[in-house]
């Protein structure tokens, strides 16, 4: 979608610089003439000087932090899942109640505003956390 907006918008320079035979190019994939679906452009940002220029030290930098991205994800719904076994808020010592909004979505019953409180008389409790 994103790619689509940024064809449109230099679609004139494209057309201008004889890249591109016409707007039909930027056009959504199903209005485009027989033989011009799928991206068309792939590659045009290499002829303009634009294509990737990631290197393979960033790339593996990207690589490692999608890892520890990947293992701190998985530590706090390991914390939150031993959690969830006692059956008491860590902060509060109120019960836990699963939010059903999102899958694997645990809350203290306290949290939220007093309307959705098991307790409306008790202070608030901002805990919550994910197993899955």
């Amino acid at each position: 979608m994103a790619e689509d907006n940024m064809m449109k918008q230099f679609a004139p320079l494209l057309i201008g610089a004889g890249l591109v035979a016409s707007v039909y190019w930027f056009a959504d994939t199903a209005r485009r003439p027989r033989g011009f679906s799928g991206g068309g452009l792939r590659g045009v940002g290499k002829v303009l000087g634009g294509g990737s220029h990631t290197s393979a030290a960033e790339r593996a930098a990207r690589r490692l932090g999608a890892k520890q991205s990947a293992q701190r994800i998985a530590d706090a719904q390991a914390e939150t899942r031993a959690i969830v076994a006692t059956g008491a808020c860590p902060r509060c010592g109120g019960a836990l109640v699963r939010n059903l909004g999102l899958s694997g979505w645990w809350q203290c019953a306290q949290f939220g505003s007093p309307a959705f409180r098991r307790d409306p008389s008790k202070p608030p409790c901002p805990w919550q956390g994910f197993t899955e």
